[in-house]
């Protein structure tokens, strides 16, 4: 093995906290390891719990955040980390000493004021490639993969590059993003069935679906080997399906999105039967359902929602069987739909979010929450509803703490 870096005496103040510590001896290699070889307080203490670990690559002394910029939010990142004398980023200004001070903020506004040019690069022509060779050579021009859509073709192979912007040939600051259209092959209305053969977890990766064929408007996307990871759904990702299935076949299926977009022409049902169980979690990004959105039809299901928005177009279910066993965690964002049912073996629980129904539902949704199937912070806040007052035409449902 080759040693990259080592560091002593760190610590973290809080759970979940992020630290950064710039490699002293970068490279590139098929396989890190990170061996941790002592704690702090062995009496108490044998382990350390890491919740992520990422290996990023800067553009320029600026580039605080690794977004291949160096703008505004470079110099709101490095207020954070002085705000909070929380030193996890190298000294910017070239001084001798380790410390991140006021003298940063001054080399590091006149960086962003003066745009720190990068260098042009040539944009590669990647039409014709799979997408794992079109990843590899638009990173190896110091570009990066941009929004990724579909679109059916009977002339080229499934996985295959067919168009992309901004062509290849021409010239852009290093750094810039390439948009890629990918062939889901022939229209044939086939399921697609999640593989995640390249380990990678990205939807938007053909090589994670059966026959290397991201799903179109045509195909039922199929989320249902709980031996595997689900997929991701990134912001760099406009994911379409006719029909879409998290958990089924006697398996589980999980799905995260965390941006971008995600529409199915028709329906959207997790825990399709008794022994499927479906789990969607969603933090950002836009999800559109042309007909009914159901969290748990006949098996168990988890919705939890801490922000973007679901918008569906027919019935919003919540456990359309009493015996199966969903829980919707609306925690942020909004859930818009046309109408809502819920069952007895399904449960709401609302802090953040909001839940818009179409028309006049306040008497049905008064009755679930007497009922006690929707609920406000874990039973100790308060239902808000109302129709026709905070939207127009539409029955609202929020919630207050108890505080």
């Amino acid at each position: 093995w080759d040693t990259l870096d080592t560091r002593t005496d760190k610590t973290f103040t809080s759970r979940s906290q992020s630290r950064r510590f710039p490699i002293e001896n970068p490279g590139e290699y098929n396989i890190y390891r990170l061996e941790i070889t002592e704690v702090a307080g062995e009496d108490s203490a044998d382990a350390v719990q890491i919740a992520e670990l990422e290996f990023l690559v800067c553009l320029g002394p600026g580039d605080l955040n690794c977004d291949g910029m160096v703008n505004v939010s470079d110099l709101s990142y490095l207020a954070d980390v002085w705000l909070t004398d929380d030193i996890i980023i190298s000294d910017i200004s070239e001084s001798s000493a380790d410390i991140v001070n006021f003298l940063n903020f001054s080399v590091l506004a006149d960086s962003w004021l003066m745009g720190v040019p990068l260098p042009d690069t040539e944009v590669p022509d990647v039409i014709g490639q799979d997408q794992t060779t079109a990843h590899a050579d638009i990173e190896s021009a110091d570009l990066a993969v941009g929004v990724t859509t579909s679109q059916y073709s009977e002339t080229d192979a499934a996985g295959t590059i067919i168009d992309q912007d901004p062509e290849g040939g021409s010239f852009i600051e290093m750094g810039s993003w390439v948009d890629l259209l990918v062939s889901s092959g022939p229209a044939d209305e086939d399921d697609r069935d999640w593989t995640n053969a390249s380990g990678d977890r990205l939807w938007r990766n053909s090589a994670n679906w059966s026959n290397n064929s991201l799903p179109g408007h045509l195909d039922r996307a199929a989320i249902r080997d709980s031996s595997i990871d689900g997929p991701i759904i990134d912001s760099r990702t406009v994911a379409k399906s006719d029909s879409m299935l998290i958990g089924g076949d006697g398996n589980s299926g999980s799905l995260e999105m965390t941006g971008g977009s995600l529409t199915t022409e028709d329906w959207l049902t997790l825990g399709f039967a008794s022994s499927d169980e479906g789990s969607f979690y969603l933090s950002d990004g836009t999800v559109e359902v042309g007909s009914h959105m159901t969290v748990g039809r006949l098996g168990p299901a988890t919705l939890n929602m801490t922000g973007g928005s679901i918008i569906v177009g027919g019935t919003f279910r919540i456990s359309q069987s009493m015996n199966s066993s969903s829980v919707v965690s609306l925690d942020g964002g909004t859930v818009s739909v046309d109408s809502f049912t819920m069952t007895s073996g399904g449960s709401l629980d609302i802090t953040e979010g909001t839940l818009l129904i179409d028309g006049n539902a306040e008497s049905a949704v008064n009755d679930y929450i007497d009922n006690g199937w929707i609920t406000a912070y874990d039973g100790s806040g308060t239902v808000e509803v109302d129709y026709d007052i905070s939207n127009s035409g539409m029955t609202t449902i929020t919630a207050s703490s108890g505080s």
